[in-house]
């Protein structure tokens, strides 16, 4: 038959995957769902493994560098140190690992340093609204100083003879007699 389809027949392999964690994998592929026990080592087929492997590498990756995720799904499948496969790699996990954490402490002093300019606008702003506020309280003192100064000089009684001010009426009255002799 022409349309059919060649099957072939190859051997299915193996291969030993490795939890190294303390909790258990559990992953889904074509619907099936797989579990592998914390610290556990066992036998899949070797796409089955290879998709253990990268769900394994995907929780415990520590940055996000697809060298270190190679890394780690290779040293699942093999049960190796992931130094070692680094190594043989030719990735130094450390100087990525050293580089997300100076990066990541970059970005803390950023965050640091923002929170802490909002912290003085936040307090500059109390600042101005106080400040308006004493301006406001020293302008209505001075309003109603020269309003007391406007009422006194309301009040002043002046004798048209000496220019004497008196504050009372009866005052300047009183000192009006003493100019008729």
């Amino acid at each position: 038959m022409e349309n059919e389809q060649k099957i072939e027949n190859k051997p299915i392999q193996f291969k030993n995957l490795f939890n190294p964690t303390s909790e258990d994998l559990t992953f889904s592929y074509n619907s099936a769902v797989y579990t592998l026990k914390a610290g556990e080592q066992a036998p899949f087929v070797d796409y089955i493994a290879d998709h253990g492997a990268k769900k394994l590498a995907d929780k415990n990756v520590k940055t996000g560098n697809p060298d270190e995720h190679n890394v780690l799904r290779l040293a699942y499948i093999e049960n190796s140190d992931p130094a070692k496969i680094a190594e043989r790699l030719g990735v130094n996990l450390d100087k990525i690992r050293k580089d997300v954490l100076t990066k990541e402490a970059e970005r803390s002093r950023v965050i640091n340093l923002e929170s802490q300019v909002r912290f003085q606008q936040e307090k500059m702003a109390r600042m101005e609204k106080l400040l308006e506020k004493v301006v406001g309280n020293l302008e209505e003192k001075e309003e109603k100083q020269e309003e007391v100064k406007t009422a006194e000089e309301i009040k002043k009684f002046k004798c048209k003879e000496c220019d004497k001010e008196f504050d009372q009426a009866i005052a300047l009255a009183g000192h009006a007699r003493s100019h008729k002799k």
